[in-house]
């Protein structure tokens, strides 16, 4: 899935969660000096900065389906690998990265399963695959407040649709992956 909107008018919605939530995301994910790190669905960058900041521009990769969002951080992060391309078929060699992660992504994968495989195949032995989602099954995603509405006004409306892998304790894949606000090892 490609978001068809300006690099900018996305950060003006989702920077607000974006944001705050990526250093947090760095730290969980053990993000330290030294390593290379690959950004899967980076948006207009509010992951990527963080890694930039962290690791150098020498460090960082990053990959989008979306046009505008790639110019944008093209633009905002010169010298950073940034490639148009899908998380299912990354263009990147096997063991490339020590951190490879996707942060609110997983949910707008055409194939979870295959993203989530193709971030580890692209993860040195011993790396970290990480992945974060919104809980929507919590009512705590950015479009809660506007289904809240919806059904106050209409209580037998049907919507809030819940993605696969954005319940807590869920995940698109039993095998080594978890997608739920949690980060895995790669082993």
């Amino acid at each position: 899935m490609a978001f068809d909107v300006s690099a900018e008018a996305y950060a003006r919605f989702m920077g607000r969660y974006a944001d705050p939530l990526a250093p947090q995301f760095a730290d969980l994910a053990g993000v330290r000096s030294g390593q290379r790190a690959l950004d899967v669905g980076c948006g207009p960058g509010a992951l990527t900065v963080v890694l930039v900041e962290r690791l150098g521009v020498e460090g960082v990769a990053a990959i989008d389906p979306s046009p505008p969002f790639v110019a944008a951080l093209r633009e905002r992060l010169p010298g950073v690998d940034v490639q148009q391309g899908t998380a299912e078929r990354l263009p990147h060699d096997d063991d490339s990265f020590d951190v490879t992660l996707a942060q609110l992504v997983v949910q707008f994968m055409s194939d979870p399963v295959a993203g989530l495989r193709e971030m580890a195949r692209v993860t040195r032995p011993g790396g970290v695959v990480g992945a974060c989602v919104w809980d929507h099954g919590s009512g705590r995603g950015p479009l809660s407040p506007f289904w809240n509405v919806v059904h106050e006004l209409r209580p037998d409306a049907h919507g809030r649709p819940v993605a696969p892998a954005c319940r807590r304790g869920t995940s698109p894949s039993s095998r080594r992956m978890q997608a739920c606000g949690t980060s895995s090892r790669r082993s």
